[in-house]
């Protein structure tokens, strides 16, 4: 139960971490929410709002209350999001393929039984395959071509990775 219960208050400072991000976040510039509503468009779903960050290094989808695309600062640029095409695709899959409830349920799985070590293997699989068919949405909506995306992809991961070992 201890367990459980660490686990279940870790993630309740983990949200409101994100609900204070999403607080501290700026109104996004029209050119990111021009771009947001034509991949919007293309994938056939309400643009979500979207939000613009300091706090953060990487664009991520936050459903702590009503969906929201919340975007780094440093990525503000109308050249970058001009060039950010398959990733706003990719983030906005997310919310296509409705991928918070999974995330919910994972969680809820997770406190119940965090001591259960293939719990975290299927889990860690789930999140690889959730990227993946993320990936492919993207691949198949964004109007950029597949090498300029995957480059970017590539160039965000290297970016998350060089930011966490400096951390």
């Amino acid at each position: 139960i201890a367990g459980g219960l660490l686990l279940a208050a870790y993630t309740v400072v983990a949200l409101r971490r994100q609900r204070n991000i999403l607080r501290a976040a700026a109104h996004a510039p029209k050119p990111l929410v021009a771009a947001i509503a034509r991949v919007a468009a293309r994938l056939g779903m309400r643009p979500p709002r979207a939000a613009v960050s300091e706090q953060i290094s990487l664009p991520v989808v936050c459903c702590v209350g009503r969906p929201r695309l919340l975007w780094p600062a440093t990525m503000n640029d109308p050249e970058v999001v001009a060039q950010s095409d398959g990733v706003i695709a990719h983030e906005l899959a997310h919310l296509a393929r409705r991928d918070h409830y999974l995330i919910y349920a994972e969680l809820l799985v997770s406190v119940c039984c965090w001591w259960n070590p293939l719990m975290w293997i299927i889990r860690r699989f789930l999140r690889e395959t959730r990227e993946l068919a993320c990936d492919a949405v993207a691949v198949a909506v964004a109007e950029q071509p597949r090498p300029d995306y995957a480059q970017r992809i590539l160039s965000l991961s290297v970016s998350r990775i060089d930011s966490l070992s400096y951390a």
